[in-house]
């Protein structure tokens, strides 16, 4: 496995993943066990790569913008939108999906459920939209 200082490439991690890579047009859950700062870049660095806007739903406004640049997500591209709870961020996901022209759309919530789940992908529809939720 090649290293490029010190961390895998991003090639080497798409290599690894079926399809070369996480496929647009779908829904991912990404879990960082408690580690909501490593799920947070992790989400900016792979929405970074996508074209277009960023819509970014969150229950509270912890993002250090700073720190997502540093992974490749410069903040003018970023809509944060701050929910009260779980439901309405999903609600808000899906509502941005169904807009439609986003290039990535983002959801901190603390569960996925499998009717959230048919939901969501519901709404991505054919859009090359990559959808993230992020526990």
């Amino acid at each position: 496995m090649k290293r490029d200082s010190g961390c895998l490439t991003v090639r080497n991690v798409d290599a690894r993943l079926p399809g070369d890579g996480l496929a647009l047009g779908a829904l991912h859950e990404v879990a960082g066990g408690g580690n909501g700062a490593a799920v947070a870049l992790f989400s900016a660095g792979v929405a970074a790569r996508t074209r277009g806007k960023v819509l970014w739903c969150m229950t509270r406004p912890d993002i250090f913008a700073p720190a997502i640049a540093q992974a490749g997500l410069v903040s003018d591209r970023v809509i944060y939108v701050e929910a009260g709870d779980d439901e309405t961020v999903l609600a808000c996901m899906e509502e941005g999906l169904r807009h439609g022209g986003l290039g990535s759309v983002i959801g901190e919530v603390a569960r996925l459920n499998t009717i959230d789940s048919r939901r969501l992908c519901r709404a991505i529809g054919n859009q090359g939209c990559l959808v993230l939720c992020a526990a």
